[in-house]
């Protein structure tokens, strides 16, 4: 442990203590999972670079900060293999987020308001942390809007659903059967032709059952699944 004699202001003494720790590194630093900091600026060492795998976005409007935090993040890291997004309802933050490239190459996403989703052009998303319920229409219309943009083959979106929002995912497959053609049901799925051997699926599983791990752990009842597959 080394210490140092704090005549400094706080922010010149944490410029110094990332330079000490960061500062005259030739090569990129690696790590997996990187937190956003909620502070608005990063006092890094000139070169400061990372390669990272995961972004977790414990702020709102990353939109804010995007440039910067690009300028640290080594180009290798992209595609990411998972950011998570933060957003609030009625708000209009987070809005914007969808569209930045990092977040729409992203191989999984993490956000927790359903209508942003309808832009975003990733082929997995685990919407997570949801204390939102949203009613079986509004489940349907995006369901709806996959059949008409025909998703492509390993489009996969996962909702957690609390106990007591059961029987709006049965008002949805009902809603599904009974509105849209060429579907099939059985008592937690329904089944829709998209053509060219594509096929939309929607079901849902026991939580406990599921192998993400999120979705076991933060006592959720079930898990809302919507993917389209090819039919071998």
């Amino acid at each position: 442990v080394q210490r140092y004699k704090y005549t400094k202001s706080l922010h010149e003494a944490t410029k110094q203590l990332n330079t000490i720790i960061f500062g005259g590194r030739q090569d990129v630093i690696q790590v997996r999972d990187f937190a956003m900091p909620r502070c608005s600026m990063l006092r890094l060492p000139v070169g400061f670079k990372i390669r990272i795998k995961r972004i977790d976005n414990n702020t709102y409007d990353i939109s804010s900060r995007y440039n910067g935090m690009l300028s640290m993040i080594d180009s290798s890291s992209f595609p990411l293999d998972k950011i998570n997004i933060h957003s609030i309802i009625d708000a209009g933050h987070s809005a914007n987020d969808f569209s930045l490239p990092a977040i729409r190459s992203a191989k999984i996403i993490e956000p927790v308001l359903l209508p942003l989703l309808r832009t975003a052009p990733n082929q997995t998303v685990i919407v997570t942390y949801s204390d939102v319920s949203f009613p079986a229409h509004d489940y349907f219309a995006f369901a709806q809007s996959w059949l008409n943009e025909n998703r492509p083959v390993g489009t996969c979106y996962l909702f957690p659903i609390w106990f007591w929002m059961e029987e709006t995912v049965r008002e949805l497959l009902k809603l599904i059967k009974t509105r849209i053609e060429n579907t099939k049901r059985t008592k937690r799925r329904v089944t829709v032709d998209m053509g060219h051997s594509n096929r939309l699926e929607v079901y849902y599983v026991p939580a406990k059952t599921h192998r993400d791990p999120e979705l076991r752990r933060n006592g959720y009842k079930w898990v809302l699944t919507m993917r389209v597959v090819r039919v071998r």
